[in-house]
């Protein structure tokens, strides 16, 4: 019996060993891309245990993974991958300020926990909206705010892990007396722990960091107390080399009241350096760096910021200061503003927290707006985590600055400044010939200048692959200690080899994904811009960010749903890891369908990956291959089914609501038996109420409802929508038309698109000719007009020049009410409604929401939820196979929905509307009636 046999019968269910799932865990946000040799899922502590013991006694490497967000290579390896992300979701709230979570838990789920006490964790990552605890325990995660608070480590009362025995350990303090009372094997692992500390005690000293944070090795400093030995701080920054974590009890801190922002200009690096002293001794809560070369890409990424971003200055600096009250924030800007007057300018300040928010999540997306970059060059993360004490940074950045161009090399570098935690992106050209020597010549050089400079390898991110090569250089005396530790807590070398103790002929730079061959040959080779798509699949770098705006993902927890999980299979098939074939494969086809092309990926991925879009090139080569099922078919015949359903009125209606017919239907069609039916109407709006009206003239509009308004709410979306535009004084138009076919591409289906994309471009071309605005009410005919097509048949005469055109009504009707200025007038309504954008809206990032309109009127109460997908996806969530995985997507959504009660639910998506219904009870119309009964007239 295989090894890979014998796991299955310990943990059946739990292990994966199939080539699709263990190249999905082939990447994380790092350089590096190893295909483990299994995946396995546990879901308690006994799976851990078991599993730990079985790679015990087969010698098999357990690589442990959160989010794996890592940048080092810490998560992926060639063994076992130990996925804890899914289950270990618990978070318990304790006394005196405590937390106590599992090791799944993302870092933000339990600040949200810890709200209603005023509290927070204080270590705060970039990642902390995706990442796990588990992740931020193992790499000693910081942030902005440690150079006040402390890292990771700082934070943490006891930790909970399994060691190599399979056994349950618990690191906390422990005084002397108390460890001799402990278990044998425990009391052990104390006192071997003591006596190490003892014989290395002068080194550790001499090895003081300088600054509250360092993930550079293993964290022997301060360990041992006067009284007794705290362990639980060992474990951070340990990168799962000591041990599995699966819970841990953090200390947590008070929210300050207020909170301040100033932002400074410099245009010479050394003068940055000095007034980063100056500001720490003024008080400052957190010091963020930017360079002129990311502010050249942010300012692209947030025109909207851009009063904060200077140009020509060398550097900028975001200095936070909390406060108890604003009259100290005051206090502390008077200061800086006078004490900075030496070294650089002011520039904007801010009091408020959602400003501020907007502003340092700029920073945060720093990676993100770096890997949209164009063109050959690309930011590659290898010299990017060093650590400079604060006081020698005047001198360390001119000397950065000379090192990379005596290197003909253009760099970015950002970072938290504060604590001199500098994260450095070389801008490097993947295709060179040269690059595994270039690369490493560089990291040898800039190791070098570090060193000179008495800096650490890494202020947050760990060693990793990436850096423990090079630890011993880094601590020439404290090695020995680190590989007694290693052997003290894993004698077996089983957990994540090659981390922390790295064997001495692995160079850093093996396995890194840029020196694996594209085969441009492989993929959409029909397509005329193929290696547009390629390109595409390569910008992804694994950062993990889907995970926490992918709503499949959301609800599921499972890798194969992330966006960045198709990016993966789709690489591992260009680099000949995989056979295009396994496209064809059901397994493959599940991991891209489960994309459902919500095109959240459009505006909330930092990088903007187009995952929708090679989601659906993928689902065209397993549809040619295999075709759609019959209730496939239908479903992509959805203006067809509708027009069929309005005829056949009251008959069709009626007939939905029956149990057998519905049972029937399900049988043959695959539509789920308990999804609710919009009522549908006798006629379309257009054809029993207006006459067709073409002829062009001023102040004329085309008006695009779609499916849902035309057949199933014609007296609502539609009427209101024409009302409105007539009192803003404009002749409505409504032309032929033909589906937008969001469904169909959807299923990948794209060249049976084709023929109504023609249609409709005859109907419209007329109007986009004589410059006549086309709007539209439904969220998801806008999306296949402006993104979609665009993409897919940007070959057919017209297409783009028509995207570019069309608009939402929303965005159309800001613009008109703002034209028209106090001579509009609005009705009061006295009404409390909730407001759900649409994610196909969300996606068209017109810059306008309805909400923006809906506040507008007098006297309506909108209130404030976490928004969140609904989850029907269109046709999506009409499928028996899918209907249980939409309810659980949208249930975030309804809890919100249900929480502040409203009297109307508004939402501009005819199936956000059906799915709204049918799990809150609760009315849900389109926004454009509530602005009809608003506006009355224009003077």
């Amino acid at each position: 019996m295989s090894w890979q046999d014998e796991l299955q019968k310990i943990l059946p269910g739990r292990v994966y060993t199939d080539s699709v799932q263990r190249n999905l865990y082939a990447r994380a946000a790092c350089i590096y891309e190893i295909v483990p040799k299994a995946v396995v899922i546990p879901e308690n502590d006994d799976d851990i245990a078991g599993l730990v013991k079985f790679a015990a006694s087969h010698k098999l490497p357990l690589i442990p993974r959160g989010a794996a967000s890592s940048l080092a290579g810490q998560a992926v390896g060639d063994g076992i991958i130990l996925d804890l992300s899914r289950y270990f979701q618990a978070i318990r709230l304790l006394e005196n300020g405590r937390i106590k979570t599992e090791a799944g838990v993302v870092i933000a789920k339990i600040n949200q926990a810890l709200m209603p006490m005023g509290r927070v964790f204080a270590p705060d990552p970039s990642s902390l909206d995706f990442s796990t605890i588990g992740g931020a325990i193992a790499n000693n995660a910081g942030g902005p705010h440690a150079m006040v608070y402390g890292s990771t480590a700082h934070h943490i009362e006891s930790i909970e892990l399994i060691l190599q025995d399979g056994l349950p350990f618990t690191a906390a303090y422990h005084s002397f007396d108390e460890i001799q009372g402990l278990h044998q094997r425990e009391k052990a692992i104390y006192e071997g722990m003591h006596s190490l500390l003892l014989e290395y005690e002068s080194e550790i000293d001499k090895n003081q960091p300088f600054t509250k944070k360092i993930s550079s090795g293993y964290q022997v400093w301060n360990l041992l107390k006067a009284d007794g030995i705290d362990l639980a701080p060992l474990f951070a920054g340990s990168e799962g080399t000591l041990g599995i974590i699966t819970r841990a009890v953090l200390k947590t801190v008070p929210v300050k009241r207020e909170l301040g922002l100033i932002s400074l200009y410099f245009d010479d690096l050394e003068k940055l350096g000095l007034a980063v002293n100056l500001l720490r001794s003024l008080g400052a809560t957190a010091i963020e760096f930017v360079d002129e070369s990311f502010l050249h890409f942010a300012r692209d990424f947030k025109p909207e910021l851009a009063k904060y971003l200077p140009q020509k200055v060398r550097g900028l600096c975001f200095v936070e200061k909390e406060a108890d009250t604003v009259d100290e924030l005051n206090d502390f800007f008077e200061k800086v503003g006078a004490a900075i007057q030496p070294y650089g300018k002011v520039g904007e300040k801010a009091i408020n927290r959602t400003q501020i928010r907007q502003i340092t999540q700029l920073r945060k997306a720093a990676l993100g707006i770096l890997n949209r970059m164009k063109g050959a060059e690309r930011p590659i993360p290898f010299v990017e985590d060093a650590l400079v004490n604060p006081a020698r940074l005047s001198r360390f950045l001119p000397e950065l600055d000379r090192f990379f161009k005596k290197s003909n090399l253009k760099y970015v570098v950002w970072g938290h400044i504060g604590d001199g935690n500098l994260h450095i992106r070389p801008l490097i050209d993947i295709g060179r010939p040269d690059l595994s020597d270039l690369m490493n010549r560089i990291m040898h050089g800039f190791n070098e200048l570090l060193f000179a400079y008495a800096g650490y390898l890494s202020g947050e991110h760990g060693d990793g692959r990436l850096r423990s090569p090079f630890l011993k250089e880094q601590f020439p005396t404290l090695y020995p200690l680190f590989v007694k530790i290693k052997n003290l807590f894993d004698p077996k070398g089983i957990f994540n080899p090659g981390i922390k103790i790295s064997p001495e002929a692995t160079p850093w730079f093996v396995n890194t994904r840029f020196h694996k061959t594209m085969n441009s040959n492989q993929l959409f080779t029909k397509k005329a811009d193929a290696q547009r798509w390629l390109d595409e699949i390569d910008r992804c770098h694994g950062c993990g960010t889907c995970r926490d705006y992918c709503p499949v993902f959301q609800a599921t927890g499972k890798e194969a749903d992330t966006a960045r999980a198709k990016a993966n299979l789709l690489s591992a098939i260009l680099k000949g890891r995989l056979k295009p074939e396994i496209l064809n494969d059901t397994e493959t086809f599940a991991v891209f369908e489960s994309c459902v092309n919500c095109g959240e990926c459009l505006s909330a991925c930092p990088t903007e990956i187009d995952i929708p879009a090679l989601a659906i090139l993928s689902r065209e080569i397993y549809r040619q291959e295999r075709g759609f099922t019959f209730g496939e078919q239908l479903l992509i015949h959805g203006k067809q089914l509708s027009e069929v359903a309005a005829m056949s009125n009251p008959l069709s209606n009626w007939s939905l609501k029956l149990k057998p017919v519905r049972q029937f239907m399900e049988a043959i069609t695959d539509i789920d038996r308990r999804r609710e039916f919009p009522k549908f109407q006798k006629q379309a709006f257009e054809d029993r109420t207006f006459q067709r009206r073409k002829e062009p003239g001023e102040n004329q509009v085309v008006l695009w409802t779609g499916c849902h308004g035309q057949y199933s709410d014609a007296d609502g979306e539609v009427y209101h929508a024409i009302r409105l535009l007539e009192k803003l004084g404009f002749r409505v138009l409504l032309p032929e038309w033909r589906c937008c076919n969001i469904a169909r591409l959807t299923h990948g289906d794209i060249e049976g698109a084709k023929p109504d994309l023609l249609d409709n471009l005859q109907y419209l071309t007329p109007y986009l000719n004589l410059n006549i605005p086309i709007v539209f009410t439904a969220a998801s005919c806008g999306y296949a007009f402006k993104s979609e097509y665009p993409k897919f048949f940007s070959e057919i005469s017209g297409v783009l020049e028509l995207s570019k055109h069309v608009q939402d009504i929303h965005e159309f009707l800001y613009a008109a009410l703002e034209s028209a200025g106090e001579r509009i007038r609005f009705q009061n309504l006295s009404l409390k409604i909730v407001y759900h954008e649409p994610c196909h809206l969300k996606a068209q990032k017109s810059g306008i929401s309805p909400l923006q309109l809906l506040k507008k009127i007098p006297g309506l109460q909108i209130e404030k939820i976490s928004d969140h997908c609904c989850g029907i996806a269109g046709t999506f969530g009409m499928k028996k196979r899918h209907y249980e995985l939409s309810m659980a997507m949208g249930q975030p959504l309804f809890r919100e929905i249900l929480r502040v009660q409203p009297q109307l639910v508004v939402s501009g998506c005819g199936t956000c509307q059906i799915q709204i219904h049918q799990l809150t009870g609760m009315e849900c119309i389109h926004p454009i009636e509530v602005l009809n009964q608003a506006i009355l007239f224009i003077k």
